[in-house]
């Protein structure tokens, strides 16, 4: 998101014209900046904290002439999230349930299972990019009936307990 994007966003948001967005986040930049250079951490609510953490000197080579020079310590700007963002941006962990477990093992056994005993069916021209929904059609194609065999002794097995094309998923996997 570009400055002019968050500043519209951000008055659009509040129901306050661009001006005075601008001049608040500008404020809040200064304002920022200023505390970190004196020591103080900058704690936004709901976001996270910016703080300044002290890094030591070191001894580095250059690269072109393979020199040893002496970097000096220095603080650097630190971003700490707070737990609201960490929850926010966290991934669904569906996939930790048992059910979905047990079912990706189901997928990888029945694409196995097609791999040894039907290979020279596989598809061919998989690319690691392509839809698992495509990938299961590209199956279907190629294999026939034995993978209305696999796609009916997995919807059997999994029911609707799992919405995800795992078998696409271990398909594109294997032969992509």
């Amino acid at each position: 998101m570009s400055w002019t994007e968050l500043v519209r966003a951000v008055s659009e948001r509040a129901g306050v014209n661009q001006n005075t967005t601008r001049a608040v986040l500008v404020a809040l930049v200064e304002v920022a900046r200023e505390r970190l250079a004196s020591g103080d951490s900058v704690a936004l609510r709901g976001l996270g904290t910016l703080e300044r953490r002290w890094s030591k000197g070191r001894v580095v080579r250059g690269i072109s002439d393979k020199r040893r020079m002496w970097i000096g310590g220095h603080f650097v700007p630190r971003f700490k999230p707070s737990t609201t963002l960490r929850e926010a941006l966290a991934s669904d962990e569906s996939w930790r349930s048992e059910t979905h477990q047990r079912a990706w093992r189901l997928a990888e056994t029945l694409i196995d299972d097609l791999d040894l005993y039907h290979k020279g069916l596989a598809p061919s021209g998989i690319a690691s990019d392509l839809a698992p929904e495509a990938v299961e059609e590209r199956c279907a194609e190629a294999f026939g009936s034995h993978w209305d065999q696999v796609s009916r002794t997995w919807h059997q097995s999994v029911g609707k307990e799992v919405d995800t094309h795992f078998l696409g998923l271990v398909a594109r996997r294997r032969w992509a």
